[in-house]
């Protein structure tokens, strides 16, 4: 999931379906994971986003980090040669 890279690299708050496969990357930590189904449900959380100024910024600061910690070039680059 390319895109969740340049997400966090842009210092956003993701927000995401809650799909298995995100979640090697994606956590309630550093991103917004929403039950899509329910489109009720999406739409609540996102206008509660508007609402709650801290946790946006707090997603977007943690994914932010979450990204040069562990998914930088430099990071990738350590991993597969190390």
């Amino acid at each position: 999931p390319l895109k969740l890279f340049e997400y966090f690299s842009s210092y956003g708050c993701t927000i995401s379906s809650d799909l298995k496969v995100l979640k090697e990357v994606l956590n309630t930590d550093n991103s917004i994971l929403i039950d899509f189904q329910n489109l009720q449900n999406a739409v609540d959380v996102i206008e509660d986003l508007n609402k709650k100024r801290r946790l946006l910024i707090s997603r977007s600061e943690n994914s932010f980090q979450n990204f040069n910690d562990l998914y930088s070039w430099e990071k990738r680059v350590n991993l597969i040669f190390s």
